[in-house]
């Protein structure tokens, strides 16, 4: 690889890591802010993760230090989504995986979403709104990016406003 691509690559990866730890930004929304396929940010990450660099722990970390128990609960929720998410792409993408282990795979992360969700209502149902509300949101962004970008971007460009309008209305949605 040519010395420029090489700090391009070590450029996008950092972006990439900071986008994840400081603004807590998925890697689907990442991948679609720099231009790149979730799987590039994903070996991204992998690759800091063999180095002995954790996005996960230095997310909850950066957190931790700046916030209190809800967003705590809140980030590890969205966590375990974007893990979950990341798995079934996995899945979906394993052509050698047999039909009967690719269902039971699904139907365990089909259960552990369940059980995640529940854990948030349990604990806080604002956060477990705000989460659900965020994972839809990107799924739109994501189904919107795949059928019309120009559409996508100026998507991506609301969602911060989207987002507030909806914690400011899910009070009405919860009575």
């Amino acid at each position: 690889m040519a010395k420029g691509s090489s700090t391009k690559a070590q450029a996008a990866k950092a972006n990439a890591r900071r986008l994840f730890v400081d603004e807590g930004i998925t890697i689907a929304l990442i991948a679609e802010q720099l231009g790149k396929s979730e799987s590039s940010i994903r070996k991204y990450k992998a690759a800091d993760e063999k180095a002995g660099v954790s996005w996960d722990k230095a997310r909850v970390a950066k957190i931790a230090s700046t916030t209190g128990s809800d967003d705590m609960f809140r980030a590890c929720v969205v966590g375990i989504v974007d893990s979950i998410s990341t798995t079934l792409e996995s899945i979906k993408a394993d052509v050698e995986l047999k039909p009967a282990a690719k269902a039971s795979l699904l139907a365990g992360l089909a259960d552990s979403l369940r059980k995640t969700i529940s854990s948030a209502k349990a604990y806080s149902p604002d956060v477990a709104l705000e989460v659900v509300a965020g994972e839809v949101l990107e799924i739109v962004a994501t189904e919107l990016t795949k059928r019309n970008p120009e559409a996508a971007q100026v998507m991506v460009e609301s969602l911060d406003q989207i987002k507030a309008e909806i914690f400011k209305r899910q009070k009405s949605w919860q009575n």
